[in-house]
């Protein structure tokens, strides 16, 4: 029996309508009902830094399957990442779209730089290991100094032109 998905790929394969096939073998996804989790959600993510978030995913753990499993996906990320990823979501909120978009592009601009990237490409695309060896290893060792440096600005900034 073929599935939906794949009866999708074919008939984009063979040229049907793009807009057409998506309508006929497309399923209307409803988000996932998180009222029951909202709480713990409140409670657990209101950290004032991603050290703290991790001490309270932690603290949850053994009561929580959900803390312990957000906890595992975190401890299997960049530190490097996850950290900008906290301060930039924080940061962002206050920004209108062009000051978010500089800032984006500030910050890819030096993930580009860095190894984490690569490395992170290495382990789950190239050898497949999924073993990635980050660069500092654990949250724990993040610098300020390190992160701060991903959101200054560049020598040459990104210019939009209308």
């Amino acid at each position: 029996e073929t599935s939906q998905m794949d009866q999708l790929k074919e008939a984009l394969i063979a040229g049907d309508d793009i807009e057409a096939s998506l309508k006929r073998f497309g399923a209307t996804i409803s988000p996932p009902d998180i009222s029951d989790k909202l709480n713990e959600i409140n409670h657990l993510f209101n950290a004032r830094d991603l050290n703290h978030l991790v001490d309270n995913l932690q603290k949850a753990a053994p009561q929580s399957q959900f803390a312990a499993d957000c906890l595992a996906t975190i401890r299997k990320a960049s530190p490097t990442s996850l950290a900008i990823t906290f301060r930039q979501m924080r940061h962002g909120r206050e920004l209108s779209f062009h000051d978010a978009m500089i800032l984006e592009y500030r910050i890819v601009s030096r993930i580009l730089d860095a190894t984490d990237f690569y490395e992170g490409v290495r382990a789950v695309i190239i050898d497949k290991d999924q073993t990635p060896k980050w660069s500092p290893a654990r949250i724990e060792e993040i610098r300020s100094e390190t992160i701060d440096a991903y959101f200054k600005p560049l020598a040459q900034e990104l210019v939009f032109t209308v």
